[in-house]
């Protein structure tokens, strides 16, 4: 009796080893989807390295199911008494596991992420488990293979479409479950087969591939698995993880010895003399939230947006301007800042992070200070003055709720201009309209469409601007910034809406100037919103502040020579960075899940191929480039460093 109770021991272990192996041929399909890997034998080594990484975790929960279920066994436990056992072990591999997600979720849900609250997610997860195994165990011989594998499959098809970016222990837990599910159908294989060939040859033959698959899972490998969702081990392996820093640093700053400049110890940067504007004239920048570049360049969407039609042929195009944050509350602090997000002082604040506490001057006080009226109209209230992001404004005037409608901006908006300017006037609104869920234009439609029939409702305003500029002859003195925070994903890598990625999708954004002064043409320059500030100080005849990193843009608008000084860089509030290196090369980190990726958006604009594990190109020399500018470019304080924003 004992014997047979070993085998059936045994014969239980490699059924959880081989189902683990069986989730891993599963989830194929999306590490060749997902991770782009340059050349055949990147893919194949990815792949194997995946098929490895999950045979080793099932080897080690078989290991542990078969010490579990001999002791069980030792014990004389029922069945029932030892999965209410085993609970209290699950609570606290649970709780480690989903220390971040339990976070995460609580704030989200503007709870306090307090230990005993963590503690409670914890065990009613393992308690879910706990019974979905004795389910599953009850449901041996009663369901089919055939359905248990296909569900299995449904599940890895949710792991890696779902949640895509957060979540790495909810990942975990249903690949758990799909692992499960996968063990109804290995169970039927192994059941078909005499007791010993069953443990000789289903068992024994998983540590092989188990152990030689995952040495294949070199640092490469392993930083493409992290962007696979459905890929749940390497998370795990963070910590063994790390980044090169130094190679291919010293390319960059001898190529590019204005990027590295320490941002404190330069000059203020003088006005460049360009007479656009007079002391007594307006500036207005708005800009629209989620608004992608390429609605506005394509001409398809004309008869849906007249107003931003009309004014594209009336201005000065920047084709290739981009934003240094996919979000709102960090690419608005950059903009008026002039600093990234790696370079001001963000403080937690419950389920919030903000720059109340930054020192960083904002070019808006620079303005007033030469009695320029500044006036910022606020419809999100994470933009106003007190968190920390729009300070420095004369003016501040707030909608009556937060994400104020665009009608409701706009009547603001007018009745500033109503009011007499000292010596010229700077004011600057955001329409929060077009932000998902994209309903405020109607409910019909696709995501896409919905999203257009918003940015719909911000044209309808522009319209108003533009004919009251009009009507009281202030368009002969006024030049108008139209721009957006940040672009949106429609699918896009996988990815929606916006905040999670600095992919261009995302960073791309319509810049248009428009003055009577300004004859209307494209200009293909790489520039970047951080170059707003130092383009309205110049315009103003003011110096830009030798720490503000971006670079006046006047010289473009006077057609005159314009040598750049600084990269284009993205700096995202959820620890992604990017720069984009003058021959068209895009670096790419993440520095909480520890990836790289390079693309070379000359050939791949799209962003489609990862060239940071392809030996035939120098990926290292730009990831080390990027690595040395931020390690130049970052805030230091004791004991602190940037927080992560989760949204």
């Amino acid at each position: 009796m004992a014997g047979t109770v070993e085998v059936e021991n045994a014969r239980g272990a490699a059924s959880e080893a081989s189902s683990w192996f069986v989730l891993g041929v599963l989830n194929a399909g999306f590490v060749a989807l997902l991770t782009r890997a340059p050349g055949a034998a990147a893919r194949a080594a990815t792949e194997l390295g995946d098929l490895g990484l999950f045979s080793a975790l099932g080897l080690l929960c078989g290991l542990a199911r078969l010490g579990a279920s001999t002791l069980t066994a030792q014990l004389s436990l029922r069945p029932a008494l030892a999965a209410l056992a085993s609970w209290p072990i699950f609570t606290l591999a649970a709780y480690w596991v989903f220390k971040e997600d339990l976070s995460n979720f609580l704030e989200r849900m503007r709870l306090p992420a307090w230990l005993p609250a963590r503690l409670l997610l914890s065990s009613a997860l393992a308690a879910g488990y706990v019974v979905f195994r004795q389910l599953t165990r009850r449901a041996r011989g009663m369901v089919l293979p055939w359905v248990a594998i296909g569900a299995a499959l449904g599940l890895v098809a949710a792991n890696n479409l779902l949640l895509p970016v957060d979540y790495p222990g909810a990942h975990l837990l249903l690949a758990a479950c799909a692992a499960r599910l996968a063990e109804l159908f290995t169970a039927f294989v192994s059941d078909g087969l005499a007791p010993r060939v069953a443990l000789r040859t289903v068992g024994l033959s998983l540590a092989a591939p188990a152990l030689g698959l995952a040495f294949l899972a070199t640092p490469a490998v392993l930083q493409r698995l992290l962007r696979v969702p459905g890929s749940v081990v390497p998370p795990l392996l963070l910590p063994l993880l790390g980044q090169e820093h130094a190679l291919g640093a010293s390319w960059s700053k001898q190529q590019f010895p204005s990027w590295f400049q320490i941002a404190e110890s330069r000059d203020a940067i003088p006005p460049s003399g360009s007479q656009l504007l007079d002391r007594d004239s307006l500036v207005i920048f708005l800009t629209i939230d989620a608004l992608r570049a390429d609605v506005v360049a394509a001409r398809e969407h004309d008869d849906l947006l007249p107003e931003l039609a009309e004014l594209r042929e009336q201005s000065v195009r920047f084709r290739r301007a981009r934003s240094p944050s996919p979000s709102t509350l960090t690419t608005v602090s950059s903009i008026f800042s002039g600093r990234y997000y790696s370079q001001l002082y963000w403080v937690k604040k419950g389920d919030s992070v903000l720059p109340d506490q930054d020192q960083s001057p904002r070019w808006p006080a620079l303005l007033a200070e030469k009695q320029i009226r500044t006036v910022q109209v606020v419809a999100v209230r994470g933009l106003s003055a007190n968190t920390g992001v729009g300070i420095g404004f004369d003016t501040e005037v707030k909608t009556r709720k937060d994400y104020g409608p665009a009608g409701e901006v706009m009547d603001k908006l007018l009745e500033q201009l109503e009011k007499p300017a000292r010596a010229g006037a700077f004011l600057y609104a955001h329409f929060v309209d077009s932000h998902a869920p994209y309903t405020l234009g109607g409910r019909k439609g696709s995501p896409f469409e919905r999203y257009l029939a918003e940015v719909a409702l911000v044209d309808r305003e522009l319209g108003r601007l533009r004919n009251y500029l009009k009507e009281r002859d202030l368009a002969r003195r006024t030049l108008l910034i139209v721009s957006a925070d940040h672009g949106e994903a429609f699918g896009e890598h996988g990815l929606n809406h916006h905040a999670q990625s600095v992919y261009d999708e995302l960073l791309r954004v319509p810049l248009l100037m428009a003055s009577p002064k300004l004859a209307p043409r494209d200009i293909d320059a790489e520039v970047s919103l951080i170059d707003i500030g130092p383009t309205v100080l110049d315009l103003f005849q003011l110096p830009t502040p030798g720490n503000m990193m971006g670079q006046s843009l006047v010289p473009l608008l006077s057609n005159r020579p314009f040598v750049p000084r600084r990269p284009i860089v993205a700096d995202s509030g959820r620890r992604i960075q990017a720069l984009i290196f003058p021959d068209g090369v895009k670096a790419i980190r993440d520095l909480h899940r520890n990836t790289q990726e390079v693309y070379d958006l000359r050939q791949d604009p799209g962003e489609l191929t990862d060239r940071s594990g392809d030996p035939e190109f120098p990926s290292q020399r730009y990831t080390a480039g990027l690595a040395a500018f931020f390690e130049q470019h970052t805030l230091r304080k004791p004991g602190w460093e940037p927080p992560w924003r989760k949204f």
